[in-house]
């Protein structure tokens, strides 16, 4: 087997003075989000050595080994992407990047493709338990006796005609749907729904772009039982932001398919943007990799608590913790 040479790999980030990056409480570097075949980490701390997964994330230190036949890809801080290939062993460590660019064993996919990453390079999200939760018991026992509203959800959504969606324990009986701007009294229009969906109304105005609107739905037959949330429609320029973003990162996924980083990005994206609804539908695209499992319930843990969302929140939290 051909044995590549130590390689030294290190991103100096203005965030981190030296005093930082020795603290024990200093952040990650990189996150791995790509793997093909077998990948190891030996963590700089506990010197033990297992298999790598999607999400790990990457300290001072650390060595990252592919094995014959296997590739990896990790994120940086700055939002450079670099591709490690097959039989490299890379250290990790706070000295120049650009020492180990030039190696025909680690090429940059991209660079400065996404500021203000930082965010998904922090610690695991703090697993709280439902007594650690003030309140969530109950607000689950009302969601789940109740009507709940779906979609949109405490959310900034794209469309100005969106459909809508809610669920509720009975089925029978029909629903109030109103539709309130935020800051105003009284409802901007009201329809009556016989099933669970409904899409935007005809002859209702289209909806105003950079607004906030309030909706509720109440069943009928009960009227205590009812859910309001609110949603904010994108401006023209938020729009065309997050469509060229998006075909930035779906030009990354037709060069390299099997590079699942574009997800990590496109995830992170949305959740900064409010698009909490975007965000999960990528996170579930990108849970059908198995070793992802951890990230993305926590990025979704985060996203339901967002979103109000109890139920799911509390199922995201039990797998999180029968992982540990």
């Amino acid at each position: 087997m051909h044995r590549v040479t130590l390689v030294v790999l290190g991103l100096l980030m203005a965030v981190l003075s030296v005093s930082q990056a020795r603290s024990a409480r200093a952040d990650a570097i990189a996150l791995l989000t790509s793997i093909s075949g077998k990948v190891e980490i030996t963590k700089s701390q506990t010197r033990s050595k297992r298999l790598a997964a999607i999400g790990d994330r990457l300290f001072e230190n650390d060595i990252l080994q592919t094995r014959k036949n296997a590739t990896a890809s990790l994120l940086f801080t700055d939002g450079t992407i670099v591709k490690i290939f097959s039989n490299t062993r890379l250290s990790l460590t706070l000295k120049a990047k650009s020492e180990a660019m030039g190696s025909r064993q680690i090429g940059s996919l991209s660079k400065g493709i996404l500021k203000g990453v930082k965010d998904i390079f922090s610690g695991e999200t703090k697993k709280e338990t439902l007594t650690a939760v003030p309140g969530i018991r109950k607000k689950i026992e009302e969601e789940l006796g109740g009507v709940r509203v779906l979609y949109p959800r405490n959310s900034a959504i794209l469309t100005t005609e969106p459909a809508f969606r809610w669920q509720t324990i009975s089925q029978q009986g029909a629903f109030t749907v109103s539709l309130t701007l935020k800051g105003m009294g009284g409802s901007l229009w009201s329809i009556r729904a016989d099933t669970t969906g409904v899409p935007y109304p005809t002859g209702k105005p289209q909806l105003k772009r950079g607004t906030t609107y309030f909706l509720r739905v109440e069943n009928e037959k009960k009227h205590d039982s009812y859910d309001e949330i609110f949603f904010r429609i994108m401006d023209g320029q938020e729009v065309a932001e997050v469509k060229r973003y998006a075909a930035e990162m779906e030009d990354l996924r037709t060069t390299n398919p099997d590079d699942v980083t574009p997800l990590f990005l496109l995830a992170n994206y949305y959740s900064q943007k409010g698009l909490h609804h975007v965000a999960l539908s990528t996170l579930e695209a990108l849970e059908k990799h198995p070793s992802a499992e951890r990230f993305v319930l926590e990025q979704k843990m985060g996203l339901f608590f967002k979103m109000g969302m109890w139920k799911k929140w509390e199922e995201a939290n039990q797998k999180l913790n029968a992982m540990k």
